[in-house]
């Protein structure tokens, strides 16, 4: 169900998320440089903001699936950054994850929804079976299972609010072309009564016209039959 009204917002929120990508990248980056003990490997987390200007310069060609581009680099990036940063400087990339799930939903698309959420779990769950010692240097299994069942809850509650906007949106713009659909009909009924109003006034006219005619002709012949009396007495 394509709605006219959520186009304009899919413009707006692949920029927020072009924005997010290019900023949060590099002010993690620094952050863990200058306080988490991080070195040059971390750097390899700037690479989100590498893909980000490129899907916006591509944005176009892309169309439609830019917003799934866009709402799968940090999920996808921020495994690799996992795996190949320092150990367990990157703690934050959890909620990370959780920050861009929130954002998909102002998308009001369950595709997005789906996208980001099978990114973030099939990529980091893949990463963790292949490379455990990244992801339990920043939690311990149990902590990790939490997570993930807090995740899918997540998950569930972005789908209902997606549904929920989207049976909205669609009621909002049923009313709004339906009262277009009745302002139209009244637009037509007031021209049709106008233009009949326009006729009637032209027939008056012409009826006064005439009734003036017939008054003229009427007075010239009592005034010819009075003269004609008068010249018989």
């Amino acid at each position: 169900m394509d709605l006219t009204v959520l186009k304009n917002e899919e413009k707006q929120m692949n920029m927020i998320m072009f924005v997010f990508m290019v900023i949060i990248p590099i002010v993690a980056v620094t952050y863990v440089l200058l306080f988490n003990g991080g070195g040059a490997r971390d750097a390899i987390a700037l690479v989100m903001t590498v893909c980000s200007v490129l899907v916006r310069l591509l944005e176009k060609p892309l169309g439609k699936y830019a917003k799934y581009l866009y709402i799968s680099i940090l999920p996808v990036v921020g495994a690799v950054t996992i795996i190949a940063g320092t150990p367990a400087c990157f703690g934050a990339m959890v909620e990370a994850y959780f920050l861009v799930l929130f954002l998909a939903v102002p998308y009001y698309d369950l595709s997005v929804v789906k996208v980001c959420t099978a990114a973030t779990i099939i990529t980091n769950i893949a990463a963790m079976i292949v490379f455990p010692k990244a992801y339990f240097a920043m939690y311990t299994l149990p902590i990790w299972i939490f997570i993930w069942m807090v995740y899918i809850l997540a998950v569930l509650v972005a789908v209902f609010i997606v549904i929920r906007a989207r049976q909205l949106f669609s009621t909002v713009e049923k009313k709004e072309t339906e009262v277009e659909s009745l302002l139209q009909n009244v637009r037509s009924a007031f021209d049709g009564l106008q233009q009949s109003s326009t006729r009637i006034n032209d027939a008056l006219h012409d009826f006064g016209k005439s009734t003036t005619g017939i008054a003229a002709s009427t007075e010239e012949i009592s005034n010819s039959a009075d003269l004609q009396i008068d010249q018989l007495r």
